[in-house]
């Protein structure tokens, strides 16, 4: 289900991000986000120009707190 929303926000929009599952034992317990401004893409004018200057990461845990 994630993958599915990574790849729809980074196709539609100018960001992008990647998660990380944080178990306790065999169950995942928090989700880490770190989310980052989207790269050009080949053909756009600034392809190869821009760079990522800060990310910001957000962690969710199981009870619902971040």
């Amino acid at each position: 289900m994630l993958n599915v929303a990574k790849k729809e926000l980074e196709e539609k929009t100018d960001f992008r991000f990647e998660y990380e599952e944080i178990k306790v034992g065999r169950k995942v317990s928090s989700i880490k986000f770190n989310i980052y401004k989207n790269h050009a893409k080949q053909g756009d004018p600034l392809f190869g120009r821009l760079r990522i200057r800060s990310t910001n990461s957000i962690i969710l845990r199981k009870n619902g707190s971040i």
